[in-house]
């Protein structure tokens, strides 16, 4: 399909996280869906790598972005993997599309992914490698971007917040609901009703109360 046949049926904006994991992209995705987006679900990703695992094992972004694209006509944002490996794709046949790029201090997030791998069952990966990877990553997503910065918004993991978020993509901040932060230690091995439950009620009574303070 052409970019003009891209920029013609996608005028509604499409939205990328593509930091890399353990640096607050499940707490974005869930953001986006409070504030309107349609987030593709990691299900639907997995289902595509599953029909085409060699098309993963290969590490051609064009043939990822090729086989993963039915997902962009569908959904308007997403996050992790395979969309931080193919950004560029996206933003040159998507051009308004937005990112969003988190980080944290890469010390902290090491040990944090580590452990993340760790937890779940994975071979623990090389540290020096995985600091490699994880710093080449936010360095060639930054330079990408270096003269188009309307499009890219940086976000330390601390920093992450309703404000910055809407400010760049032209939304409004939502009322009564506190930013919902994902994938909290204290709640892992809890059942998924009890997860909904404790964020949806949390972030319901955040937010009032601080709305009750600005006002007092």
């Amino acid at each position: 399909m052409s970019l003009l046949n891209h920029s013609v049926n996608s005028r509604r904006q499409k939205v990328f996280c593509i930091g890399f994991p353990k640096t607050g992209t499940m707490s974005i995705g869930r953001a986006l869906i409070k504030i309107g987006y349609k987030g593709c679900p990691m299900s639907a990703v997995r289902a595509v790598m599953k029909r085409e695992p060699r098309i993963y094992e290969n590490a051609n972004p064009q043939d990822i972005f090729t086989r993963v694209e039915p997902l962009i006509e569908r959904f308007n944002s997403f996050r992790n993997n395979p969309w931080t490996r193919i950004y560029r794709e996206c933003e040159q046949l998507y051009p308004n599309s937005k990112f969003i790029l988190t980080v944290r201090e890469p010390q902290a997030w090491l040990k944090s992914y580590l452990k993340h791998q760790t937890r779940n069952g994975n071979a623990s990966p090389d540290e020096i490698d995985s600091m490699v990877a994880y710093t080449t990553h936010n360095e060639s997503i930054i330079n990408y971007f270096r003269d188009k910065p309307e499009k890219l918004l940086v976000l330390q993991l601390e920093e992450i917040d309703w404000s910055p978020i809407c400010n760049f993509l032209g939304r409004r901040t939502p009322l009564f609901r506190a930013f919902p932060h994902r994938n909290k230690t204290a709640l892992r091995g809890r059942n998924h009703l009890h997860r909904v439950i404790h964020y949806e009620a949390g972030e319901v009574l955040s937010g009032l109360s601080k709305l009750l303070r600005r006002k007092s």
